[in-house]
């Protein structure tokens, strides 16, 4: 099991804490960034899905993070930004993906939570 499964498996953990998830959030980041194999492994083992609860329900912190590592993975990749596009789009899932919440984060009082949210909405309409 390599360095970037334990990290996922760990974020991915609901029941864990929220300092031990953010840590390995962070880590997870670092050993995705800029490496689209890793980037499609994390989007195909929960790590959208959980991105997106951390934008939605998580403390200010990990929702930061959670949108900072969006926007940077849709800028990035563009296989994950079909992947995200293609969940939007499609008419049983429409509503259900990150976007209604990246959009809600608009709303936010938290100077790098809009930052990071307009990025990512940048990053997924850049060159739709």
């Amino acid at each position: 099991m390599g360095a970037l499964e334990v990290m996922t498996k760990l974020y991915t953990n609901r029941s864990e804490e929220a300092r031990v998830r953010l840590k390995a959030l962070n880590a997870v980041s670092a050993l995705i960034r800029g490496n689209a194999t890793n980037e499609l492994w994390f989007l195909f083992h929960e790590g959208l899905g959980t991105l997106r609860l951390d934008i939605q329900l998580s403390d200010l912190t990990t929702c930061r993070k959670a949108l900072f590592v969006l926007s940077s993975l849709l800028g990035s990749n563009p296989a994950f930004k079909a992947a995200v596009l293609q969940i939007e789009e499609r008419p049983s899932t429409q509503g259900k993906g990150v976007l209604p919440e990246v959009v809600a984060c608009l709303n936010s009082s938290d100077p790098q939570v809009l930052e990071f949210a307009v990025s990512t909405l940048l990053a997924l309409l850049d060159g739709a």
